[in-house]
């Protein structure tokens, strides 16, 4: 019978992954290495010999090679992955704004997950415009978690890569369970092995008091959007918060028709004048009435927030934001006395702690938080968005409608293709329907005013 990754479209993991030199065809050796402090293997272009860093020094030769124009940078896309810990290490942490391509539907019909298959678009270098950035892909680091199958097989395509431009790739483990303090010992070992992999490739070892000064910083930008901000739609609130997983630099300028309004100048000065908050995240045109509803599931395509779009125009408002990238993944509030005495411990317990997801067992946390966002924003009804291959929230979808006693929507979306989103609004628009029968003709008509996104 063939190996699972190959019914998924994937090549055979276990031929990649070995705890000495860069893989070979026909090889093979332990999944996890001994010392559990390697990479996954890479190999070097020819252009590179074996003393020169995998990241280079900022040359490109045509065609090969790595491009370094800029300070080492990383990409990552999980919100287990802390911003800090990487800023703190001399290291520009990018999250990734994956875009699907048209590989990905190839991917998809052999069993792979859009999400994963876009992830190996973006870090394997054949795709720089699935970062949402303008570098090119090819020469930054990247970060994957094991917190799904589909992503620790990705991470291994990513790091075993035939297309000429390969490229380091950290696999961080990241443990299911979460309530002893083993579970919490891993974490944090992973993450002074993230550390040591930083400082092998040109980072620095972050003193307490640097560590410190970037969690305070991040801290502050980010209890600024704990709450999503009067006059901002649910599609801009993603927007600041996955600007809230960069480097907190200062972000390209509004459009001047958002940028003069007087919400934005309002909005934009209630911020400490240190950090730098996004223009575009303040407008007039929230919806402030209709079908009050929550969005949950996993990770979304930079291409899918259009769903947020989607569902406000056929008349219904997100008023919870349970997707990967929405609130429900942000760190607790830092504790300003536990950062001055032990920053890296307060780090990990804050992100490791305070994560809620369907991946955890148990993962209660995750619906005592949604129990609790239902009642205070009077949730109608819930919309699930799932990628087909996903089974983590494939079999949380009847979990969720038994407890949380409201019907629910189960969103199957297959990545890029053009029959995708006809077919989602017809589905949103008679689930918003049933939710108010006598409203329908008016949530309908609104719906199909505004063109398809």
């Amino acid at each position: 019978m063939p190996h699972r990754t190959h019914l998924a479209g994937l090549s055979d993991v276990r031929c990649r992954i070995v705890p000495g030199p860069p893989a070979g065809r026909g090889r093979t050796g332990p999944a996890v290495p001994a010392d559990r402090d390697r990479l996954l293997a890479f190999r070097l272009g020819a252009d590179r010999d074996a003393g020169r860093s995998a990241v280079g020094d900022g040359s490109r030769p045509a065609g090969r090679g790595f491009a370094v124009n800029w300070p080492l940078t990383v990409t990552y896309c999980h919100p287990l992955v802390p911003p800090e810990w990487i800023a703190a290490h001399g290291v520009r942490p990018q999250w990734l704004r994956l875009r699907a391509t048209r590989e990905s539907g190839v991917a998809i019909r052999r069993g792979v997950c859009p999400y994963a298959a876009a992830w190996i678009e973006a870090t394997g270098g054949r795709s720089s415009s699935a970062l949402g950035c303008r570098q090119d892909a090819c020469g930054m680091l990247a970060i994957a978690t094991t917190t799904c199958d589909q992503m620790r097989y990705a991470a291994a395509l990513a790091a075993g890569d035939d297309q000429g431009c390969t490229q380091p790739v950290f696999l961080m483990n990241i443990p299911r369970t979460w309530q002893t303090e083993v579970a919490r010992q891993v974490y944090r070992d992973e993450l002074r092995r993230l550390g040591r992999f930083f400082q092998r490739l040109g980072g620095r070892a972050p003193r307490p008091a640097d560590l410190a000064a970037v969690m305070q910083r991040y801290d502050a930008a980010r209890q600024a959007w704990r709450d999503r901000p009067a006059g901002c739609s649910a599609r801009q609130y993603a927007e600041a918060l996955a600007w809230l997983r960069g480097p907190l630099e200062e972000p390209e300028p509004a459009p001047p028709s958002v940028a003069a309004s007087a919400t934005h100048r309002m909005a934009a000065g209630t911020h400490p004048a240190s950090i730098a908050v996004p223009a575009d995240c303040f407008t007039q045109g929230t919806p402030e009435a209709g079908v009050r509803v929550a969005l949950v599931g996993g990770p979304l395509l930079h291409d899918d927030y259009r769903l947020y779009d989607l569902i406000e125009q056929a008349g219904a408002r997100i008023v919870v934001d349970g997707t990967e990238g929405g609130p429900r993944t942000l760190p607790r509030p830092f504790d300003p006395h536990a950062i001055e005495s032990d920053p890296f411990e307060e780090l990990a317990q804050a992100y490791f702690d305070a994560f809620l997801d369907a991946m955890r067992r148990p993962n209660s946390p995750l619906y005592h938080w949604l129990s609790g966002q239902i009642t205070s924003q009077q949730v109608q009804g819930i919309i699930v968005h799932r990628y087909v291959w996903c089974d983590l929230w494939h079999a949380e979808v009847a979990r969720l409608a038994a407890r949380c006693g409201l019907p629910v929507l189960d969103l199957d979306a297959a990545g890029p293709d053009a029959g995708t989103w006809p077919r989602i609004l017809t589905r949103v628009e008679a689930f918003l329907e049933s939710l108010v029968p006598h409203g329908s003709a008016a949530a309908a008509t609104l719906a199909r005013q505004t063109p398809l996104p």
